[in-house]
């Protein structure tokens, strides 16, 4: 059977024959103490230009619970991970799915086949709805026209398409009067914060209609709002980027440090002082710093770090992410993981200065096989026969987004909360991601003028994917706080 990939093309007599793709099942599970019946549709949602072109599609994957009287008002999430160019297996195989990846330790996850899925006691189909999305290029979806296909590969456009297919999805489903949540990772953070505005509509916007459609909530786990590509449209912080990085470095040095040490949350206060504080001060007076506060505050850096004083010194205070990554543990021959500074893996020159920034990072090296084989055996609960490959992660996508747009996502996100006082949105961060720090996340916060008490910031002994771990029951329930308002 010959197959073909998310992002391979097909010529112009397979757009006349496509045929869109559905796959149903019904099912059951035992879900946070609840006995609940569902019934699983997954299929293909078409991907459009501007003229109606038909470009490719997504694919998408709906739990929809059927032992309730009236599901018309029952709350829907909607889910996607980032990249730009990842599919939403990361939460599909590893949070949300009733089944999810088995692994006897979640630092040390299987990396060779035979994979395994386990109950997911965290699941919370039992009070909301999910449906994971896989946007055009990636996971099971179709590029149908490769010449075309950038056309779609924007902030904007993006969120428009996601908006159509959340107002085609509770049209389908009869939903129009469910509340809706969006779950965002990682550069899916832009996404949702885009996504607002594309459902409420207007003259300026993309789709150039108003459709009168709002979110309930707004879930963000990676925090990437404050990432900066061309300056332009991107939250600009007024601060070092070390003094939003810092705090995650001394988690992951917290965590890495052996014998006695203090409570991780009363030692965070503590960091999150002293960045605020002292080293913010010590940055902006650099050498001018009086000889023997700056001798104090390498002191305190090199504490909280792990770090050797004399490579503090050489650089002025200022560490990168990624200089901490190597030196932290260099004496152990250790590299710490980016995605997730829990993870460590052998340090090695024989494969390049520069080696594969997710396949050989101790985190996403290690874990990416393990979902990838649960995903396949959840798409095989699915009902789901698709004649090719699934694919994780497209960086042809990656590669091509344009991040030009009218509006920042950061401005989108002020929008949507100026134009609805009920809007709640909810920012889920891992002490350990040193992608998208908890710095970055409180900074933003802190400057969003229009948050109030509808925003909040949670933090978990995680990494980038805040569910790995024993972080997810924690992070489960204050999702399920969010969604119906009680707590869990």
């Amino acid at each position: 059977m010959e197959m073909r990939r998310a992002g391979e093309i097909t010529s112009e007599e397979r757009i006349m024959e496509f045929k869109s793709r559905q796959y149903e099942t019904v099912n059951c599970a035992e879900i946070h103490g609840t006995h609940v019946e569902y019934r699983t549709v997954c299929g293909d949602f078409p991907v459009r230009a501007g003229d109606g072109a038909l470009l490719g599609t997504m694919f998408s994957y709906s739990y929809i619970r059927t032992d309730v009287e009236d599901n018309t008002r029952r709350p829907a999430v909607f889910a996607f991970n980032g990249g730009p160019g990842s599919s939403s297996m990361w939460m599909h195989a590893g949070l949300l799915a009733p089944r999810t990846v088995k692994t006897e330790h979640p630092l040390t996850p299987p990396t060779t086949p035979p994979y395994e899925l386990a109950q997911n006691d965290d699941c919370i189909l039992d009070v909301c709805d999910l449906v994971l999305i896989d946007p055009m290029g990636t996971g099971y979806s179709l590029i149908l026209d490769r010449e075309r296909q950038n056309e779609v590969y924007s902030v904007e456009k993006d969120a428009e398409i996601f908006a159509d297919f959340i107002e085609d999805w509770k049209l389908r489903e009869n939903r129009m009067n469910s509340p809706v949540y969006l779950l965002a990772e990682s550069y899916g953070t832009l996404r949702a914060c885009v996504i607002p505005s594309m459902l409420l509509g207007g003259p300026m916007t993309a789709v150039n209609e108003t459709r009168g459609l709002s979110v309930n909530g707004i879930i963000l786990m990676g925090n990437a709002v404050t990432f900066q590509s061309d300056g332009s449209i991107f939250f600009e912080s007024n601060v070092e980027k070390m003094i939003l990085n810092f705090p995650t470095m001394a988690a992951c040095s917290w965590y890495h440090t052996e014998g006695e040490k203090p409570p991780l949350k009363s030692y965070m206060d503590e960091v999150y002082a002293f960045a605020g504080g002292d080293l913010m001060r010590a940055l902006y007076w650099g050498y001018g710093l009086d000889a023997g506060e700056r001798e104090a505050i390498l002191d305190r850096l090199a504490d909280f770090t792990g770090l050797d004083k004399r490579l503090l010194r050489r650089n002025n205070l200022r560490i990168d992410t990624g200089t901490f990554i190597r030196e932290r543990l260099t004496d152990s021959g250790l590299d710490l993981g980016l995605y997730d500074g829990r993870f460590t893996m052998p340090q090695s020159m024989q494969i390049g200065s520069m080696p594969n920034p997710t396949a050989d990072d101790p985190a996403m090296g290690f874990y990416t096989p393990s979902y990838r084989g649960a995903f396949e055996l959840i798409a095989r609960e699915l009902g789901i026969d698709a004649d090719q490959p699934y694919t994780p992660i497209n960086f042809k996508v990656n590669g091509s987004w344009s991040y030009a747009s009218s509006l920042s996502p950061a401005e989108h996100l002020q929008a949507a909360l100026r134009r609805s006082p009920e809007l709640q949105v909810m920012f889920c961060c891992g002490y350990y991601d040193l992608v998208t720090t908890c710095g970055q996340a409180r900074y933003l916060v802190n400057h969003l003028d229009c948050a109030g008490n509808r925003v909040s910031v949670k933090e978990y002994e995680s990494g980038h994917m805040p569910y790995i771990g024993e972080s997810r029951a924690q992070l489960a329930s204050d999702l399920r706080t969010m969604i119906t308002g009680r707590e869990a």
